[in-house]
């Protein structure tokens, strides 16, 4: 479909999240599409595709804390109101694509919460969930790479979060 090139622990990665999926008996969809970088060039995808799409964000704050969030795609995120609900020391900014790597070993373009499988539990990232996406019948992530999406059962999300070992901290983003 294109000629990107994904690093090996990329892919590494993806396939660890497809075989945690089919270990935990978690059934999914996958959908193949040109790379979404943005929520709005996912627009176009995501009339083609039932349930909650998401868009997700890695934060850090002046004291280099690590968030990582996921919300509504069309949730409103002020970052400025944000840092005091997440108790964040100072204002958050986006993280670098240096940051990104060393953090979670992903590229701009494709963060996802899935991704907390490969990462130390006791690692410096705080994750934050949309009880909107909780609340869902289903969620549509990328694995790991934007020509991805794939779809399951948000309880069956949760359920692959709360394997993780990271502390799953669900937030109304409305507030």
């Amino acid at each position: 479909m294109n000629d990107i090139i994904y690093d090996p622990e990329i892919l590494e990665i993806e396939q660890a999240i497809y075989q945690r999926l089919h270990d935990l008996g978690i059934a999914f969809e996958t959908f193949s599409h040109a790379p979404l970088f943005t929520v709005e060039q996912a627009l176009g995808v995501m009339d083609k595709i039932s349930g909650a799409h998401v868009k997700n964000l890695f934060l850090r704050d002046k004291k280099k804390n690590f968030f990582l969030i996921t919300a509504y795609h069309q949730t409103d995120i002020d970052l400025k109101t944000l840092r005091h609900h997440i108790n964040a020391s100072g204002n958050l900014s986006f993280a670098s694509a240096d940051d990104l790597w060393a953090q979670l070993k992903i590229r701009p373009g494709s963060v996802n919460p899935l991704v907390l499988i490969s990462v130390a539990p006791n690692a410096n990232i705080r994750f934050f969930i949309d009880k909107k996406l909780t609340e869902a019948q289903s969620v549509n992530l990328h694995p790991m790479r934007n020509d991805k999406s794939i779809t399951l059962k948000s309880v069956d999300l949760m359920a692959f979060l709360t394997g993780s070992g990271h502390t799953i901290n669900v937030f109304d983003f409305s507030l």
